[in-house]
């Protein structure tokens, strides 16, 4: 798990979001509201569900489209959450079920101290195979 995870607002430009999960190098941000509680998900297939094709408009077009584009309107709500103390088998079978490739991590308060991706499963499958 990635713990204390970067987040956005859902009034936050698409464009901000962007930069964050390039300059972070990540797929997915938490949307939260003022008390910073997780009211979403943002990944990048859902701003490539957004995003314009450049075969249809210039790159000056879609680059004003992005700066124009809140995350409120790219993002998925309600998300699906795991909590910290539940096992790695919970979360792989959430992530599963729901066809997700990561899962917010949230307190009793529902605020995200994480997100898991199914990289980080892998990882810990691949150091437990080391072990035995």
């Amino acid at each position: 798990m990635t713990r204390h995870p970067v987040t956005v607002s859902p009034r936050d430009g698409l464009n901000e979001a962007i930069e964050k999960m390039k300059k972070g190098r990540f797929r997915h941000l938490p949307v939260v509201d003022d008390e910073g509680k997780l009211i979403g998900m943002l990944s990048d297939r859902d701003i490539r569900l957004v995003r314009p094709s450049l075969l249809f408009i210039s790159r000056d077009e879609a680059s004003a489209q992005e700066w124009s584009t809140a995350v409120l309107q790219a993002a998925v709500f309600n998300p699906v959450v795991i909590y910290p103390h539940a096992r790695l088998e919970q979360a792989a079978e959430l992530m599963l079920r729901w066809e997700i490739g990561g899962l917010p991590v949230v307190d009793e308060a529902g605020k995200p101290v994480g997100i898991i991706t199914y990289t980080d499963i892998l990882r810990e499958f691949l150091a437990r195979g080391k072990e035995g």
